[in-house]
């Protein structure tokens, strides 16, 4: 059974409102998520980043597809 390779893509999504609490647009990341899913890319991981008191700055999103 031949091995897959994989290549891996990490999308920083930023998040506005870092003060005020996290606004994220929701449409458009499903949008840019959608896309990449269209171009092979499968989202394996999201992990939120903050700068301490659950105070969210970005969200990172890692992604994986076949290499080609």
């Amino acid at each position: 059974m031949p091995r897959t390779n994989w290549e891996y893509m990490v999308l920083d999504v930023g998040v506005s409102g870092f003060w005020t609490g996290p606004d994220l647009d929701g449409d458009a990341l499903t949008a840019k998520l959608n896309d990449l899913g269209a171009a092979g890319w499968e989202a394996i991981g999201l992990t939120g980043m903050n700068l301490g008191q659950g105070r969210t700055k970005d969200l990172i999103v890692v992604l994986k597809r076949p290499r080609g």
